[in-house]
């Protein structure tokens, strides 16, 4: 006889338990704005790199920033201007807007040169045989 109450119980039990884990979805990030390289180091030819965090707030924008490292200070700038920009759909806890953080790396890296055309030119095609 107690079997027949206890695994109701439980199982009623169990069932609040899952139903009462928050559930968390992360912000996603829906406009995304590329720094600019700075034109002081893209002249030198220098390449580096920025890691920035940022707080996202309960309406998906950013609401602070915090550098965390870069190479060099116009770097961290630049990253700066373009999160600045960003717009997220924001994290939600049980279905409600909350803040979060977000961190991203940006890499500034020198384009690869394009090879000059008369070096990669092909060879002239022997003609087509006439009729």
């Amino acid at each position: 006889m107690p079997r027949k109450i206890l695994l109701p119980a439980l199982t009623a039990l169990l069932l609040s338990a899952c139903a009462a884990k928050p559930s968390f979805e992360p912000a996603m990030l829906v406009h995304a704005v590329q720094p600019v390289y700075p034109p002081p180091l893209e002249e030198e030819g220098i390449e580096g790199r920025a890691i920035v965090r940022m707080r996202i707030d309960t309406r998906g924008s950013v609401s602070d920033t915090q550098v965390l490292s870069a190479t060099y200070p116009l770097f961290a700038r630049s990253a700066v201007r373009a999160i600045n920009q960003y717009r997220f759909t924001p994290a939600k806890q049980n279905g409600q807007p909350v803040e979060s953080d977000f961190t991203q790396t940006f890499r500034f890296r020198m384009p690869e040169e394009k090879p000059d055309p008369s070096e990669t030119a092909q060879p002239p095609r022997p003609p087509l045989p006439t009729r």
